[in-house]
């Protein structure tokens, strides 16, 4: 591979290769020893946070005895119904996932269960959450537009991830690629993220050949959607707010990553 080959490793959803990698992807979550499956994950100084805004949706429920519908999308062994604790009675939990891989685990933590793609859902909620699962999204753009149909106005729809945007600082999905190729695309996507700005277009950048097709399964070998706050800000410009949650977290390395490398925003329709 060459430099100039660099820009064919991306596309956009719509693209065929995109659906091929969407494939590919669904059969490794299908059979592979996925860690997140390994048992109840945990998302504590993530889910802190967004446990507060459910307290705060329930407060603001002015008499209402209706539940608070919240739905956690990408769920793997979701343990948040549990996280909850004395606000889960107040909640109707949904989950989905695209594998029934944990179904029967699910069933037992959630009212209820969706095993299907994120635009084949449907009904109205509260609450849409994600921790860590936009960037192994291949249909961001279309994703994002269903799930803002779900949440109507004073609806919170929350995300977390990683981020792509600082220069230089690009996904450990390029890490079985040399060095030098790793540099190159460095450099490429500093130049995409300063064309977004520039001309205030969102691009949503989809990376082709994540390692986790090429090697053994690491922390995020498989983020294919290569995520960014200019991109998220961008499409939703003059249509809804988008407010950063604050970790607050401590040392210089920890300022760093939720500064410049996390994107964890609140959203919500104006």
């Amino acid at each position: 591979m060459n430099v100039l080959s660099i820009p064919k490793l991306f596309a956009k959803e719509g693209d065929t290769r995109v659906s091929q990698l969407r494939a590919r992807l669904d059969d490794f979550y299908a059979r592979e020893n996925y860690p997140a499956f390994h048992g109840a994950n945990d998302q504590g100084p993530f889910w802190q946070p967004i446990k507060a805004i459910v307290a705060q949706h329930l407060a603001n429920r002015n008499g209402s005895n209706d539940k608070l519908r919240i739905l956690e999308i990408g769920v793997g062994c979701t343990n948040f119904a549990n996280f909850l604790g004395e606000l889960r009675q107040e909640v109707e939990f949904h989950v989905q996932d695209i594998t029934d891989r944990n179904v029967e685990y699910l069933n037992s933590q959630a009212d209820h269960v969706h095993i299907m793609p994120i635009t084949s859902l449907s009904g109205s909620y509260d609450i849409i959450f994600a921790t860590f699962v936009w960037e192994h999204i291949t249909n961001p753009r279309q994703c994002l537009d269903h799930l803002l149909l779900l949440t109507g106005i004073g609806c919170s729809l929350i995300l977390a991830s990683p981020r792509y945007d600082f220069p230089f600082y690009i996904s450990p999905s390029s890490r079985h690629l040399a060095k030098w190729q790793q540099v190159a695309i460095g450099c490429w996507i500093a130049w995409k993220r300063l064309v977004t700005l520039i001309t205030r277009s969102p691009q949503f950048l989809i990376h082709l050949e994540p390692a986790i097709l090429h090697m053994p399964w690491f922390c995020d070998a498989d983020a294919v959607h290569w995520v960014s706050f200019w991109d998220l800000k961008l499409y939703l410009r003059g249509k809804y707010d988008l407010k950063q949650i604050p970790l607050s977290l401590q040392g210089y390395y920890g300022q760093i990553w939720e500064t410049f490398c996390l994107l964890f925003v609140e959203i919500r329709k104006l």
